[in-house]
């Protein structure tokens, strides 16, 4: 039984919302080692291990880019762009984005995985082959950036930044898998201020909804929970790598839970107890000062949210020009601080 049979009910729903016609080139993808690696990476980074209990059900990163290229499917992009969006986290570590935790860089738009999806795909016997029989170039295919609709930055809509709003809405319990589909079912596909491809609303209400959504969203990736459990993850494997028990390329060559059995499963004491902590994990507190004997950090991340676009009898507008409700959230978002100290009780 393969990856798509495997599924749980959930990300059935929610894929099928996207796009229930699954077209060969995701099919045959799926075929592909390289690929099917990142059913054991978490798209949530790890926080659906712990107690924290944020999430219905376990999303993975293949889950998330095979929910990308379906929406790009079903919006009638080319099989380049479709086989760019399934193949843009290859490259992911195990935990994903809590790599860039290790290397300090969450800040920015950007993710330290990607310098490698090149070599990835280049050594992938399984990608070579497809890219032959699709007729389709490396060249085309490895940064998705170079497919607008696809990836674009804050606060625009591309498929990656739709999917995981939607994804996290059915899955944090925000939204309803009817809502979401109402949501998806408003899209249409125009040219933006900067004259590239861009997803836009025809129903002010439901861009309302979809910014309002972008925004809860965005308060959770941006919660102490969820800062705290990534950055205690990646000093977990900063120790792990320092005392031997893996290396960096480890990380790149290994699911979620096999680098988390080498921890447990490991003589370091530090390390086990390390990984029971992050494990039992259910409550993070926050503090102006740095506590004292407790593990803490104090995390300036990025905001994430969407002004997405709304097309009406007189042109396009982002909807914060025409809601007050959606202007005055994005401010209140951005301003709010979340940026005090998160702490455990826990030391290490």
């Amino acid at each position: 039984m393969g990856y798509l049979e495997k599924r749980n009910k959930d990300v059935v729903t929610l894929h099928n919302i996207y796009n229930s016609n699954i077209p060969k080139s995701i099919r045959d993808l799926l075929e592909i080692p390289e690929v099917l690696k990142m059913n054991g990476i978490s798209a949530h980074c790890g926080i659906d291990y712990t107690r924290l209990g944020f999430f219905k059900f376990y999303y993975s990163k293949l889950d998330h880019d095979v929910g990308i290229a379906l929406i790009m499917s079903k919006f009638g992009q080319d099989v380049k762009a479709v086989t760019s969006a399934m193949l843009h986290d290859i490259s992911s570590t195990a935990f994903a984005h809590v790599y860039n935790f290790m290397k300090e860089d969450y800040r920015f738009e950007k993710n330290s995985h990607k310098v490698n999806a090149f070599d990835t795909i280049v050594d992938s016997e399984g990608l070579f082959k497809y890219f032959i029989d699709n007729e389709i170039s490396i060249m085309d295919v490895y940064d998705c950036s170079k497919y607008p609709l696809s990836n674009n930055l804050t606060p625009k809509l591309s498929a990656d930044r739709l999917e995981y709003i939607l994804e996290n809405g059915l899955n944090a319990s925000l939204r309803t898998a009817d809502q979401i589909a109402n949501i998806y079912n408003d899209l249409t596909i125009v040219k933006n201020e900067n004259f590239n491809e861009e997803f836009c609303f025809q129903t002010v209400e439901l861009a309302e909804d979809f910014c309002k959504l972008s925004i809860e969203v965005g308060k959770i990736f941006n919660s102490y929970e969820q800062k705290l459990s990534m950055q205690l993850l990646a000093d977990i494997l900063s120790l792990m790598i320092k005392r031997g028990i893996i290396t960096e390329e480890d990380l790149f060559k290994y699911s979620d839970k096999v680098i988390m059995d080498m921890g447990i499963n490991s003589d370091d004491e530090r390390v086990v107890n390390a990984w029971r902590a992050f494990l039992s994990l259910d409550k993070v507190y926050a503090s102006f000062n740095k506590p004292e004997n407790k593990y803490s950090a104090q995390i300036i991340s990025k905001r994430r949210y969407v002004d997405p676009l709304i097309k009406t009898d007189t042109g396009l507008y982002r909807i914060s020009k025409l809601s007050n409700k959606c202007k005055d959230a994005i401010y209140d978002f951005l301003v709010n601080n979340t940026d005090m100290y998160a702490y455990i009780e826990n030391e290490f």
